[in-house]
Parts: structure tokens; sequence; C-alpha cells
């Protein structure tokens, strides 16, 4: 039987290698080092006669993180999650993502690339957006939609056909409309209104757009004076240990997927909770949100008398909270009001059948908040008959006398 104070040794070696995994969420990384460094020596010079169990410590650190990792790639992806190019947490424009960059692009991605984001590949084209190349002249027989959105609207985790533009896409061709419906899909990661509306004026208006699609969740109405700014991601030029050691670039949150699971897990969800920041945002609304959703009312009417196209407004349901909290409601009432004012249509997806999955079911993975292929097609079953009914008024000649 081991002596007492041995036996005490051995768990406190057990209890440094786990601190790391159990504070991830707490402290930054460069601080848990400085912790293990100080405690370690510490608990050596307290217990000289047992240093040949130091095994013990080195062994405990890196089995009970790679045995985490692989255990939860494999459970929730299968052999391949063991891939760690293919699955790794890291966001959009990320250095620890499989991004390339090109300063010549509007977003800064480099064209005719199909790099690996959270599990699938994506295709960015010619002008830096996700989706086939496009002519900026229209052919006569398509009729064009013009969509700005932000990361779900890119389809952050999602293969090129389980995106909503690519579904709707193929639903609307198969319809029988008179013309062939084509999405110029302008989404990035972190867009919001300024971003959004910059690339419909830069990009999408050169685009010969028969109807424009801007994201109008309230969530993405900035807090401060609205500045028309493209989101461009450009390449991270550091030295790899300044990555690591800065809090932004964090690899054992963003690159390693156990630890960005712990990180969620300590803080009580897995990517599922409720965002602080837009909490915080709706409580202190104000006059400033509904002066910036003015503003780009204002910028689409502008749109509309350049390009001619028509202008919709459209929702998609944040998977936080599956249910439907007053705040939302009236902010999508509102919207509807507006949208009628100007004679926008308004596509809402909040009204969809969410009854049959909890959140968790409907996100790319667990410790992502971005909404995967079933949540997708659920958005889509939810916009089409209305956007269908729209085109279809819009390619219907006006009848006269």
């Amino acid at each position: 039987m081991l002596p007492l104070r041995q036996a005490a040794f051995m768990v406190s070696c057990f209890i440094l290698a786990a601190i790391p995994f159990f504070l991830l969420d707490r402290v930054h990384v460069p601080v848990l080092a400085a912790i293990e460094l100080v405690a370690f020596p510490a608990l050596l010079y307290l217990n000289r006669c047992y240093r040949a169990h130091l095994w013990i410590f080195f062994l405990s650190l890196p089995v009970f993180f790679i045995v985490g990792e692989v255990y939860f790639r494999v459970h929730y992806f299968g052999r391949e999650g063991l891939s760690f190019a293919r699955y790794r947490p890291a966001g959009y424009g990320h250095p620890w993502s499989t991004f390339e960059y090109d300063e010549r692009t509007y977003t800064g991605l480099k064209p005719h690339t199909t790099p690996c984001f959270r599990g699938n590949n994506l295709t960015v084209n010619s002008a830096g957006f996700r989706g086939r190349d496009f002519t900026r002249e229209k052919p006569a027989d398509v009729y064009r939609i013009v969509l700005a959105g932000a990361s779900a609207t890119f389809g952050t985790g999602l293969a090129d056909d389980d995106i909503l533009t690519a579904i709707l896409e193929k639903r609307l061709n198969a319809a029988g409309l008179p013309k062939r419906v084509e999405f110029v899909n302008l989404s990035a990661g972190g867009n919001r209104f300024g971003e959004m509306l910059d690339s419909i004026r830069e990009v999408g208006v050169h685009c010969n757009p028969d109807l424009v699609m801007f994201l109008a969740n309230e969530t993405l109405i900035p807090l401060d004076d609205m500045i028309i700014a493209p989101r461009k991601v450009h390449k991270v030029d550091a030295p790899v240990l300044t990555l690591i050691l800065n809090r932004r670039y964090d690899f054992f949150s963003n690159g390693l997927f156990f630890a960005r699971l712990i990180e969620d897990f300590r803080a009580g969800h897995l990517g599922v909770a409720p965002d602080e920041e837009a909490g915080k945002a709706q409580k202190h609304e104000g006059n400033l949100r509904k002066r910036n959703l003015q503003r780009a009312i204002e910028e689409l009417n502008e749109v509309r008398t350049k390009t001619g196209a028509a202008v919709a407004f459209y929702l998609i349901k944040p998977l936080d909270n599956l249910q439907d909290p007053a705040d939302r409601i009236d902010y999508r009432t509102r919207l509807r009001r507006l949208s009628r004012e100007n004679a926008f249509y308004c596509f809402d997806t909040y009204q969809a059948d969410y009854s049959r999955y909890e959140p968790l079911d409907l996100l790319v993975y667990p410790g992502d908040k971005h909404p995967n292929e079933t949540a997708h097609r659920i958005y889509a079953e939810a916009m089409y008959p209305e956007l269908l009914a729209a085109i279809r008024e819009q390619l219907t000649p006006a009848r006269t006398g």
C-alpha cells in the first residue's frame, strides 16, 4: 500500500496536469503556464524523495489532452474528425483557419481556392465571395438575386450545396419560372449592417440585380454611428509564438476542438447561450439602432432607384433560443411595417416550425453558434413560398387598362 505522502504527491501530479483544462475559459494560457511553472517546482521541493515519480505528471498532461481531443472528435465526427485540418474551431479570416488571402479581391480572400472551413470545403470565386463565378453583365434569361448577409448565410461549416442560397436556387429553378434564378451571395463572416450595405453599394449594384436581399436581424444593427465599409480580411503576419500567446488568436480555444468544448462547457453552454452583447444591445437600443435601421432603408431605396431592382429584408432565426422573446417579436413587427411603408418584401424564417429540434440539433457542431445543413433547409423551406411569389410578381407584366 502506498504511503500517504506518496499517494498525495501522485494525486497532486494529476491535479496539476488537469488544471489547464478546467481553467481555460477563466484564465489566459500564459497565466496558466506561469501557475504550472511555479506550482511544479514547489511540489518537487516539498517532495524531493518522490522525484522518481515525475513521469506521472509529464505523462498525465499530454494523455489527458490527447485522449479528450480524440474522444470528442470521433464521438461527433467519426474517424474523419481526427483530421486537424478539417475540424478546427478557427473562424472566418482567423490565422488558424485554412483561408488564403489576396488583397486584390473585395473580401480579401484568395480567388479560386477551396479552403476547408470547420469540416467542409467551400468555393471562393474570383471576387473573393463564396460560390461560383458570376459575370457582372447579367444574361437575358437570368433573374438575379443579390443577397447580402453574414456568417450564417456565408455557410460556416457547410458544403457549397448545403447553404441557403444553393438550396433556394435549386428549388426556384425547379418551379417552372420563365427565367433561370441565380444567386450572387455577398455574405461574409462578421458582417453587420454597414459591411452589408457597402458590399451592395460596391459590388451588388454592378451585377444588374433583379432583387436585393438584405439580412436585417436586429443583432446586426451597429450600436454606434454606422460606418459603411467593407469586411475585408487579411493574412495575419506574426510569429507563431506571438499568435499562440495573443488572446485574440489563442490556439487552445481556436485551433483545437477539445479545448473549445471545455471553454464552452465550463461557461455553462455549448455555443447556444444567448449572446450577452446582443442582450445588452436590445436593452439599450434607444434611438441609435432605429436611426441605423432607417439609414439602411434609405441606402436600399437608393439602390432600388439606381438599379430598378426590388428590395427585400430577410430574417434568419438565431439558434440560441428557439422560443420567441417579446423583444424579437416587437422588432419583427416593426420591420414588417417599415417594409410595407417602403414597398420592400420581408421574408421571415422565425415563423418556421422548430418544434422537433433542440438548438444543438441545428448547429454545425457543439461549441459553434452557426446553423448546420438542417437549419439551412428549414430557413429555405420557410422563405421559399414568399420568395417564389415575389419573383413571379416581378416577372409578370403589369396589366394596363
